[in-house]
């Protein structure tokens, strides 16, 4: 008798289990799509282009790639909440087990590509996780979420299409690169567009007409080569080294001159001295009177020069320690073997699609 009740206690304790076990178990969302956005990662454009490439690759293939992105996994290991998900929705035909879920945990920063037994062959656990840390990660880590997807799904369809995947990787990171070298060339163009702006604006004040205020006479700008006799020595040299270029405008009645100074923005080396107020003082040489080391600081001098008067200064400088480098690690993929086997068919009202685990999964 007690041990009938012992046997029923036990019995009673694992049932307890499998139900607590399957109480805390993440709950697997409705299919609804081939697009199914429950971490709200596509704009509605974005969703409905990947809807579109995914139909048009399952109808004239049979394979059905389905995408899942989801807030976070609650606690759930990437790998099992996966597959639970890819035998639950019954991806890919009945007997031929040709389904593969793309699955994105947002808060969790993983990714995983579950793959179905019938195209192991075909999308191994190798390109899949090539497809995930060398064309999907690169775009979560700049959180492009849905480029990111995107990608992937696209790497996908290429290589179930029998595509390389090395071509899939290269086309991608091409893509990636344009969309970047294209943001600066606009940025570039636009700061080109300002400085010929700005370059065109300032001859125009340079040379636009002027009125002496002095004697209410036209005043003409004299030519260069006339220029020096109403200069002073230091504003020649600033002309010569230049740093700052001169206009003198004279009018018809003697001794009626406007000397105006622009300063060359392109000559950023030369600074104001402090002795001769002329822009022509600038840093001649850095040396280092200390070297530093691992436990304690150094120092050098920075040795300044005026080219019109020749004052000279030196300023000092401190340099930091030396600091001993160390090394860390991070991050990782792991690719999972076994098979798949499916007994259900297409559609999105589920199927009996199975998944033992084949695929890759990543993090960032």
């Amino acid at each position: 008798m007690k041990s009938g009740m012992t046997g029923t206690c036990v019995v009673w304790l694992v049932v307890g289990i499998v139900i607590a076990m399957s109480a805390a178990a993440k709950d697997v969302p409705h299919l609804y799509a081939r697009v199914n956005d429950y971490g709200g990662v596509f704009s509605d454009d974005l969703a409905k282009t990947i809807e579109t490439q995914l139909a048009v690759h399952e109808n004239a293939t049979g394979n059905q790639v389905v995408v899942l992105t989801v807030p976070s996994l609650e606690g759930e290991r990437l790998e099992r909440y996966a597959n639970e998900v890819f035998n639950t929705w019954g991806l890919g035909q009945k007997g031929l087990d040709n389904g593969v879920l793309l699955l994105l945990a947002l808060q969790d920063r993983k990714v995983r590509i579950e793959v179905g037994y019938g195209l192991e062959g075909i999308l191994t656990d190798a390109a899949a996780s090539r497809i995930i840390r060398e064309i999907m990660i690169p775009y979560f880590r700049k959180s492009e979420y849905g480029k990111g997807v995107h990608e992937g799904a696209k790497a996908v369809i290429d290589v179930l299409k029998g595509g390389s995947v090395d071509i899939a990787v290269r086309g991608s990171s091409l893509r990636r690169m344009l969309d970047r070298d294209y943001t600066i060339l606009w940025w570039i163009l636009l700061v080109i567009s300002i400085i010929i702006w700005i370059s065109l604006f300032r001859r125009y004040r340079r040379n636009r007409p002027r009125v002496s205020k002095k004697s209410g006479l036209t005043m003409y700008k004299l030519p260069e080569e006339h220029e020096d006799k109403h200069l002073n020595k230091g504003q020649q040299k600033e002309e010569q080294i230049g740093s700052v270029d001169y206009d003198v405008w004279v009018s018809d009645e003697a001794g009626d001159i406007k000397v105006i100074a622009y300063r060359n923005y392109w000559s950023w080396k030369f600074k104001k001295c402090m002795k001769c107020d002329h822009l022509s003082y600038r840093k001649t040489r850095t040396y280092i009177k200390k070297a530093p080391t691992y436990s304690r600081s150094g120092y050098g001098f920075r040795e300044y020069k005026c080219v019109v008067c020749g004052f000279t200064k030196e300023e000092r400088y401190t340099i930091d320690m030396l600091v001993r480098a160390s090394r860390s690690s991070g991050g990782g993929f792991s690719s999972g073997g076994g098979f798949s086997s499916s007994s259900g068919g297409g559609g999105f009202s589920g199927g009996g699609g199975s998944s033992g685990g084949g695929g890759a999964s990543g993090s960032w």
